[in-house]
């Protein structure tokens, strides 16, 4: 990507956030809450990516730059998706793919929380299978690639998640769901920083935490 139009993307997300530091597992668990609740839950109707989006008063990130750094060069949406802890964007590609991205957060925290959707995912009947699984140094420490085709009823699944040893690109991870026959987003990250959001009025469900045994929900299964 290049330097014209990182700076182009950073520009669109130049939003106001909180003064405080934000504590990167709490960032990391928001951004799970997000993907959870955004994406997954709204995969068999992408439009309603759109509809709680803007039951979440999220605002929505207009440009071709944002659509490129986010939703892979194709026509859909971006929005500032305002949680508790920020920074985030949500994403919505024309095909259907969704993803959500965010900095300054654990890595360890957020492969955790994805471990457990994968697991949950295998507990729907599912076959889950490994399609990359890549760690090697990058511009932000080490970045781990990590995507996993689901494949059986009532829907076939490719999950991914993208994450960064340390923050300082336009976002440090990414968790992404979409159906298989289409690409998902690319993985590096844009060279600018996420500044934090403000959180919505409404209350999101809470992922496990961190210490908590609880089973994750996935697409299929009982709540």
């Amino acid at each position: 990507m290049n330097m014209r139009l990182l700076a182009a993307a950073a520009a669109s997300l130049a939003f106001a956030g909180p003064a405080f530091a934000a504590d990167p597992a709490k960032v990391s668990l928001d951004l799970y809450t997000l993907f959870s609740d955004a994406c997954v839950a709204n995969m068999a109707t992408p439009d309603g990516v759109k509809t709680w989006a803007d039951q979440h008063r999220f605002e929505a990130i207009k440009g071709a730059a944002a659509l490129r750094a986010f939703a892979g060069g194709e026509e859909g949406a971006v929005w500032e998706a305002k949680m508790p802890s920020g920074p985030f964007a949500l994403a919505l590609r024309a095909s259907g793919a969704c993803a959500v991205y965010g900095d300054k957060l654990s890595p360890a925290v957020v492969e955790e929380q994805f471990g457990g959707f994968v697991d949950a995912l295998k507990r729907t009947g599912r076959t889950v299978d490994v399609v990359k699984d890549d760690k090697a140094p990058g511009d932000y420490g080490q970045q781990h690639d990590l995507v996993y085709i689901a494949r059986g009823s009532p829907s076939t699944l490719t999950v991914a998640l993208i994450v960064n040893e340390k923050p300082g690109g336009l976002y440090q991870a990414t968790l992404q769901i979409s159906p298989p026959q289409f690409a998902l987003p690319p993985a590096a990250p844009p060279e600018a920083s996420v500044t934090q959001a403000s959180a919505p009025k409404s209350g999101a469900p809470k992922p496990k935490s961190s210490r908590s045994k609880k089973r994750v929900s996935a697409p299929g299964s009982s709540r």
